[in-house]
């Protein structure tokens, strides 16, 4: 799971931003195993049920993990009336065989020009079957292709290395340097920032495709 994760229940840190971007805002799209829609308030219990209310899943994220269903129908009550935003990210991650929701996908504004900070997590049972990167590849896609991003970042806890790997396969690089210190609502971590260009997803696409 990213730091960022995807986004923090409140909304804290989405910032109302003016880039010469080509917003599009949380529009469906699908991977050959995943549906990425927008969250409904009726997902409140699914949500809370699979992973807003594990521990095990937001250990390393921003928030801490939901204490009631009533929190998490908070959250999503927020995230309907963001949704009118063309700038704000958040899609539900859904499997095709048995329409199960199971975490979330997502962005918020990054320091740096026409540049987003992308964030995912997902319920304890689906751990290791290769669903965060297919869809993080996803929405990297659309944000490169369709939104006009020059880079995507991302931020993982240095206790938390299976979400740097999550990054590497999509081919994420490790940004050089110390660690950046976080302080989340589950403590302080020491995190490691990943990033791409458009230009170096281009490249590992059109390889891809050979």
């Amino acid at each position: 799971m990213t730091l960022f994760g995807a986004h923090s229940p409140a909304g804290k840190g989405q910032r109302r931003h003016k880039l010469l971007l080509t917003h599009r805002g949380t529009v469906p799209m699908e991977t050959s195993r995943l549906l990425l829609r927008p969250f409904r308030v009726e997902d409140a219990e699914t949500m809370f049920r699979n992973w807003a209310g594990d521990p095990r899943v937001t250990r390393y994220l921003l928030w801490r993990a939901h204490q009631t269903v009533d929190e998490t129908r908070s959250v999503l009550e927020y995230w309907q009336r963001q949704y009118s935003r063309k700038d704000f990210y958040e899609w539900g991650i859904v499997l095709k065989d048995s329409g199960q929701l199971i975490g979330s996908v997502g962005a918020t504004k990054a320091a740096g020009h026409q540049c987003l900070e992308v964030g995912y997590c997902i319920g304890y049972p689906w751990w290791g079957r290769g669903i965060c990167p297919e869809a993080l590849h996803r929405v990297m896609d659309f944000f490169f292709s369709e939104v006009g991003c020059r880079q995507l970042i991302a931020m993982h806890a240095i206790e938390n290395p299976s979400s740097g790997r999550v990054m590497e396969k999509c081919g994420m690089v490790r940004r050089p340097g110390d660690s950046v210190p976080v302080s989340t609502e589950n403590g302080l971590y020491n995190c490691r920032v990943y990033e791409m260009t458009r230009q170096q997803f281009e490249l590992l696409s059109s390889k891809s495709v050979k």
